[in-house]
């Protein structure tokens, strides 16, 4: 069995949740009246095409735009079954990989209202000036800090 560094980590793992910040979230929309019903966790993923990022280059062409098929698969899918509001991806940590699916998401599913959720609304790296919420306000990405805003769960439709 995993060793976890803390017992709300473990706790949340046996929970079903992949981290203890995301079983508190889910705890909080139960507790803000959004049923268990209008709480998809993880219940379904799209494609995606992600840079590859290792200075490879296109053996036809010499492009070093090189572009590789992942799975995204959101934290949470927020409203009625099979007509979803919107989608909530949350982050502990924000990495660089985070921040370039968080832009390859918006621009190749325009169909989908994605909104993160932080944590901390730490700085993007130890000497960065930016923060988390001012590279997405840049980046026409809707996000929260610590709670999931009450205007969002007013969104949810009954």
């Amino acid at each position: 069995m995993p060793r976890y560094k803390s017992n709300k980590r473990a706790n949340a793992v046996k929970a079903g949740f992949a981290s203890g910040f995301e079983q508190t979230i889910h705890k909080q929309l139960l507790e803000e009246g959004v049923t268990k019903e209008e709480i998809g966790y993880e219940e379904s993923s799209f494609s995606l095409a992600l840079p590859s990022g290792r200075g490879y280059s296109c053996a036809d062409c010499g492009s070093k735009s090189i572009l590789k098929a992942s799975k995204y698969t959101p934290d949470f899918f927020i409203g009625k079954e099979g007509n979803r509001d919107y989608i909530i991806e949350t982050k502990g940590r924000f990495t660089a990989l985070d921040r370039k699916k968080a832009v390859a998401i918006t621009k190749q599913h325009p169909e989908l209202d994605y909104r993160m959720l932080f944590e901390y609304d730490n700085k993007l790296s130890k000497g960065a000036k930016s923060r988390y919420s001012t590279w997405c306000e840049k980046n026409g990405i809707k996000y929260a800090v610590r709670r999931v805003p009450e205007e969002w769960i007013k969104e949810v439709s009954k």
